[in-house]
């Protein structure tokens, strides 16, 4: 009696980007695939959801020294880059549990991702409230890049510390 042994595909987990891409007329010089998270609302309805122009003119400001922190930190240019909004709209709690949602989905993959706020305050208590919750996650390969003031550069690096991410920062004037 011969035993024939079948082979068994197992599904492959594909995780979709958090997020939703940056518009192909926003990607000034970048050769990696750029998403954005935690969007506002948007009720004039223009572009993309939520793509405010409060929230284009961040991203803009920040683009051109991502694709720059990519290439001083030998980070890799082909990485893809997530923006991740802290939304004024929402609740510290809220916010907080919008990153933790976006971290987990990022969970051991190979990327940069760049928080992005209007008010520095917010993006630092945000965070703040992150940090017991990345104890358990795999963060080794997600680059946090932080483009900002030079004042919260300690506490930007004390959070992807703690996390441990890879961290690279650039002041923003």
């Amino acid at each position: 009696m011969t035993a024939t042994a079948t082979a068994v595909k197992t599904p492959v987990r594909r995780v979709s980007p958090p997020g939703v891409p940056l518009p192909a007329s926003a990607m000034s010089g970048i050769s990696s695939a750029v998403y954005i998270a935690n969007l506002p609302d948007d009720p004039g309805g223009q572009g993309i959801a939520g793509y405010t122009p409060q929230l284009r003119e961040l991203v803009d400001d920040a683009l051109p020294l991502v694709t720059y922190l990519l290439k001083r930190q030998d980070i890799g240019a082909s990485l893809p880059v997530f923006f991740f909004f802290i939304n004024s709209r929402l609740s510290l709690a809220d916010n907080a549990q919008a990153l933790t949602a976006f971290l987990r989905n990022l969970n051991g993959q190979q990327a940069a991702w760049v928080p992005l706020s209007a008010n520095h305050t917010a993006l630092l208590h945000t965070l703040r409230m992150v940090l017991p919750e990345c104890a358990e996650l795999k963060m080794t390969g997600l680059h946090l890049l932080y483009i900002g003031d030079s004042a919260n550069r300690a506490s930007m690096m004390a959070v992807a510390e703690s996390c441990a991410m890879p961290f690279a920062y650039h002041a923003l004037y």
